[in-house]
C-alpha cells in the first residue's frame, strides 16, 4: 500500500506480511527470495510484519519494477502449490 507522509516518517511503500507464518513457510524458498530482493532495495525498513520502502529521489521506476517482479515471484510460488 502506499502511505501518506506521517509525522517523521515521509510517503512510503509499506507490504504487510508475517514471513514467519505457515502459510508463507510453506514456500519459504520464495519467500526467502522475496525478502532478499527487498532488503536491498533503497529506504528499506522492517518493522515487525510490515516492510517500508521509503519514497524518495533514492528510489527509482527500476526499484519499483524490482519489488513488483519480487512479488508475482511470490505469488506465482503460491498458484504452484
Amino acid at each position: 500500500m502506499l502511505a501518506a507522509p506521517r509525522g517523521k516518517h515521509g510517503a512510503r511503500i509499506e507490504v504487510a506480511w508475517n514471513t514467519g507464518s505457515h502459510y508463507l513457510q510453506h514456500i519459504g524458498e520464495r519467500t526467502a527470495a522475496f525478502e532478499a530482493v527487498v532488503s536491498l532495495l533503497p529506504g528499506y525498513a522492517r518493522r515487525k510484519t510490515v516492510t517500508q520502502l521509503a519514497l524518495s529521489d533514492e528510489f527509482q521506476a527500476a526499484h519499483a519494477d524490482l519489488l513488483l517482479k519480487a512479488m508475482v515471484k511470490l505469488g506465482d510460488a503460491d498458484r504452484l502449490t
